[in-house]
């Protein structure tokens, strides 16, 4: 029989070695490879994706122009200088890689603008630091 107070103790050790946390604000994850290899087309998007994990699937390139479409007109209702949402969009892509997030190249993060204003314009909440959008 175990003794109680040596699985805690073996325990808290483990926790110990374990990583920190990667951010507390980290909010979206990779899938671990292992996992998306049991059922891989539960975690490929079938309509629009988020992010750069999937951008360049020719099955979603439709949806593509249509996030185009969705971040000018965002930029003109709300009347945001370009500018300052592109800045906001940039912190909260540095957040997304402090939480272990492979970085792309330069050339492919501003196609991520458009994901981020049409997850913004349907109604999902970033919480970040104040930032000002005029």
């Amino acid at each position: 029989m175990m003794n109680m107070d040596d699985v805690v103790i073996h325990v808290q050790g483990m926790l110990e070695k374990a990583n920190p946390p990667i951010s507390e604000e980290c909010c979206i994850y990779r899938v671990p490879l292992l996992i998306r290899q049991i059922n891989h087309e539960a975690y490929t998007p079938k309509v629009v994706s988020i992010g750069p994990y999937h951008h360049n699937n020719s099955h979603l390139q439709n949806m593509e122009r249509h996030k185009l479409t969705y971040c000018k007109s965002f930029l003109e209702r709300t009347n945001t200088r370009m500018e300052s949402w592109i800045n906001y969009i940039a912190d909260l892509l540095r957040n997304f890689y402090l939480c272990g997030r492979k970085q792309t190249t330069r050339s492919s993060q501003w196609q991520q603008i458009p994901s981020v204003t049409k997850l913004s314009e349907a109604g999902i909440r970033f919480e970040t630091n104040e930032i000002s959008l005029s």
